[in-house]
């Protein structure tokens, strides 16, 4: 066995094999991973925005509990509570205005599209319309069915 070679170790072609094969599956692994974190951006958003609303009706609702039927108007939209605090929607800037006695607002809730108020046999559907972004091209309907306190 003269003419024999034992060669260890691998050709020039092997390893350019190996690292094209191995650069294509990073490269699929890669935009796979980079499609997962486009679809987390979005998401993410709806459900701050959700959270959010949420929050903002929770809030509402004290108001709503706190007044009598004849202060709350379903057609403007408008809250009056026992203390003469008042919640009313302002169309030009987006936002739920609560101002006191004097006018002077004390909270306001960014981002809102739209808030109605439907009466529903002794009880009232507050409905709002949360914006995602400043855009609002996609608002997040949010609603709840509050009754208040009987004085």
């Amino acid at each position: 066995m003269i003419g024999l070679k034992f060669n260890k170790g691998f050709t020039l072609i092997e390893i350019i094999l190996a690292v094209a094969i191995s650069g294509t599956v990073i490269a699929m692994a890669t935009g796979m991973i980079i499609q997962a974190f486009e679809i987390v951006g979005p998401s993410s958003e709806r459900i701050s925005a959700k959270q959010s609303g949420e929050l903002n009706l929770t809030e509402i609702s004290r108001y709503v509990r706190n007044s009598k039927d004849d202060n709350i108007d379903e057609n403007n939209n408008e809250i009056e509570t026992l203390n003469s605090t008042t919640v009313s929607y302002n169309n030009e800037k987006n936002k739920i205005e609560v101002k006191n006695k004097n006018g002077n607002i004390i909270r306001s809730f960014h981002n809102i599209s739209s808030f109605t108020i439907k009466s529903n046999s002794g009880s009232y559907i507050i409905e709002i319309k949360k914006c995602k972004n400043k855009k609002c091209n996609e608002p997040i309907i949010l609603d709840i069915e509050i009754t208040p306190r009987r004085f």
